[in-house]
């Protein structure tokens, strides 16, 4: 343990332009609906005031107590058209802690109630952790015919590790999805769209989203490594041999970006299918050899993963001076130590 917290220290100060942490995964999202439900103790639905109506009137409380409840916010007219169009519909406010400022959470129509009902039912577990519950429950409103509730569901599976969200086997409506990623109001949610078309596994998907590979390329915006995992998932084996040639072993292609693909390809060599395990490890090794100053993007990607299979072809590189930088030999080394350390004799 002590050794990889040195590695991962080593780790953080090569990163330089390329984040360690998963670059097109929203590790840090904003909160969604649901976390305002599970980290407050105060929740009430309103509606305008008949008889002042600028000012929201509480009139339920989720959590805590309706009554004397001030909310300090205007009912605007696009909400209020919004309200006396549907009688049902109510304005969602969470208070931020027991005596924090109000917070303006959701239109809640009658599709949203149903969603927010599953939340109450379920807070008291996912308060305390049990996010493979929750990520399950929003999977399945990823094809929901109101486009709040999948935009919702959107954000939630955009915080889920990749080995969860494969394992849940997504159902995915690919041309909404794709009709999607052009939308800029939603530009952060396009990552996670292109990790879901990747497990949608229609071999169709693979040419449209091969074609704009490229063009991913210097945006240093998350879509490149997330349409690598989509195009190793919808590819296989060759895929993945294709991209490492091209990209990987190409000095042209900007470290930062090479970096992006590496971490997609890290991610495979956990979370693939067998066959992709050793086709990624087998392309990647030769990107090394062809490339050694991807050498340090993989010792971070696939060790800051707890991945040793790159121990050999890594400490071949530091060995025969393929890699001469003092700091970056310095990480290899680790990793290959900590390899070592790990790894049972005879492994690969």
């Amino acid at each position: 343990m002590k050794r990889l917290l040195t590695f991962l220290s080593s780790c953080s100060a090569l990163v330089g332009s390329a984040a360690l942490a998963c670059s097109f995964h929203n590790y840090v999202p904003r909160p969604t609906m649901v976390d305002r439900l599970l980290n407050t103790e105060h929740i009430v639905l309103a509606r305008a005031d008949p008889d002042d109506p600028l000012r929201f009137q509480p009139l339920q409380a989720l959590e805590g107590e309706a009554d004397l409840v001030d909310l300090p916010f205007l009912v605007d007219a696009a909400t209020r058209q919004r309200l006396n169009a549907d009688p049902q519909a109510k304005v969602l406010f969470t208070r931020d802690g027991a005596y924090g400022e109000w917070l303006r959470v959701a239109y809640v129509d009658a599709e949203m109630s149903a969603v927010l009902n599953t939340v109450m039912e379920h807070r008291d577990a996912w308060q305390i952790g049990e996010d493979d519950d929750r990520f399950a429950t929003f999977a399945g409103y990823l094809d929901h015919p109101d486009r709040a509730v999948r935009h919702l569901a959107l954000r939630e599976l955009d915080r889920a590790d990749y080995g969860v969200l494969r394992q849940l086997d997504p159902k995915v409506d690919t041309a909404n999805t794709l009709s999607a990623l052009s939308d800029p109001a939603e530009a952060d949610l396009v990552p996670i769209r292109y990790l879901l078309l990747g497990l949608a596994g229609d071999a169709a998907l693979e040419q449209k989203l091969r074609a704009g590979l490229s063009d991913s390329l210097n945006r240093q915006n998350g879509v490149l490594g997330a349409k690598t995992v989509a195009l190793l998932e919808l590819g296989g084996a060759a895929r993945a041999e294709e991209l490492a040639r091209s990209f990987l072993s190409n000095s042209d292609v900007p470290l930062a970006d090479r970096e992006m693909m590496v971490e997609a390809f890290a991610l495979l060599s956990i979370y693939g299918a067998p066959d992709m395990q050793v086709a990624v490890r087998t392309s990647v090794a030769a990107a090394i050899q062809a490339a050694p100053d991807i050498g340090a993007p993989v010792a971070r990607q696939f060790g800051g993963r707890g991945d040793w299979s790159m121990h050999e072809t890594l400490e071949a590189a530091v060995r025969d001076r393929r890699v001469t930088s003092p700091l970056e030999v310095i990480l290899l080394s680790q990793y290959v130590a900590i390899a070592n350390e790990t790894l049972e004799p005879g492994s690969n």
